[in-house]
């Protein structure tokens, strides 16, 4: 029901949505099918079974061995998918709206990758770099190196 509504989706040219992410949401579909949650197979469990305890164990399930923002956008489609069933009346409210999970704070990750990242200058490079660079212009490279400005 979900693919179908997306592959719809991908076909409308006025629809801000392409093949690509209907590719990508064919693959995370995929994935949460192979969930198992109390013995029961995700794709089998019939949605009055879909309780808050059960949610919160999908994530843990979706989370296991992936990065969390493949896990989080696993998770999106399936409660994209739960609000589709929502719409067109297969169940009263989406579940997924009382699940309780914690989001880590991933900014200090993000920021130790970025500064991996950028080109790194060694100060003996640095040196050498400004003993040939015009006087006036020595303490500009500097700054600029050392910032990690780039042009």
């Amino acid at each position: 029901m979900f693919l179908a509504e997306q592959k719809a989706r991908a076909e409308n040219v006025d629809e801000k949505y392409g093949w690509a992410s209907y590719s990508n949401d064919q693959g995370h579909v995929a994935q949460i099918k192979k969930v198992v949650v109390d013995n029961i197979h995700l794709k089998t469990m019939k949605l009055s079974q879909l309780t808050k305890a059960r949610l919160e164990a999908t994530w843990a399930e979706l989370r296991r061995g992936v990065a969390f923002r493949t896990c989080d956008d696993r998770y999106q489609r399936f409660k994209s998918a739960l609000k589709l069933a929502v719409k067109r009346g297969y169940l009263k409210a989406n579940p997924c709206e009382f699940t309780e999970i914690l989001r880590p704070d991933l900014s200090e990750e993000r920021i130790l990758k970025t500064i991996a990242k950028v080109a790194k200058v060694s100060w003996d490079d640095l040196d050498l770099i400004a003993k040939n660079t015009p006087e006036k212009d020595r303490l500009k490279v500097i700054m600029t190196v050392q910032s990690g400005l780039r042009a």
